[in-house]
């Protein structure tokens, strides 16, 4: 991934309040909810790109194994083929 550092370079690695509009329970309820996305790991490749990690701060309580923010989605067994 090459991100482009211009004019306002701190505003790129800010954390960003949004809405999570599915954010799903242990019950599987949905329910809208306020969440942060920060900047979680910021790594300067040989080339001269930027790596940058996202997480979000209710990824590990969220059973959305749709979001690539959960952690529910990152514990979902691939069955081998």
């Amino acid at each position: 991934m090459r991100v482009w550092l211009g004019f306002n370079r701190e505003r790129l690695f800010a954390p960003v309040s949004v809405p999570c509009f599915n954010w799903t329970d242990a019950y599987g309820g949905s329910t809208r909810k306020t969440v942060i996305i920060a900047p979680i790991k910021i790594v300067e490749c040989e080339d001269g790109s930027i790596q940058i990690s996202w997480a979000c701060n209710r990824g590990a309580f969220c059973k959305d194994k749709n979001c690539r923010y959960s952690h529910a989605a990152q514990q979902t067994e691939i069955s081998p083929t």
